[in-house]
């Protein structure tokens, strides 16, 4: 059984008291890993589950979705300072980029229950 397959079983066994006997469900599984994304449809009915479609993508993961919240972090901080120097890319700030990841990996991973996260 793949890994897909099983999170599938789990979702339609925790939710299978809501599940209609003759109104299917479809339902998207969203798997972010450390290093890859990977999207799962499974079909549900109430004793019936079928995973539909499942795609890979190995180059998008948790550590790429870090950089993009650190950098909006970094160029928001710029904003409000008015710093034009490129605090993202340069050596000189990178023991404060380290200092930041933990931060940003913690809000991220909030961030899959909540809308709102502050940093």
């Amino acid at each position: 059984m793949t890994a897909q397959a099983s999170s599938a079983l789990a979702y339609s066994y925790l939710k299978r008291y809501e599940f209609s006997p003759k109104t299917l469900r479809v339902t998207c599984i969203l798997d972010m890993g450390h290093s890859g994304i990977t999207i799962t449809f499974g079909i549900f009915l109430q004793k019936i589950m079928d995973v539909y479609l499942t795609r890979t993508n190995r180059n998008l993961g948790g550590r790429d979705m870090d950089k993009i919240l650190m950098k909006f972090i970094v160029d928001k901080f710029k904003k409000e300072n008015d710093i034009s120097a490129d605090i993202f890319n340069s050596p000189k700030y990178a023991k404060h980029r380290i200092k930041m990841l933990p931060i940003i990996e913690k809000a991220r991973k909030n961030l899959t229950t909540n809308s709102e996260v502050d940093v």
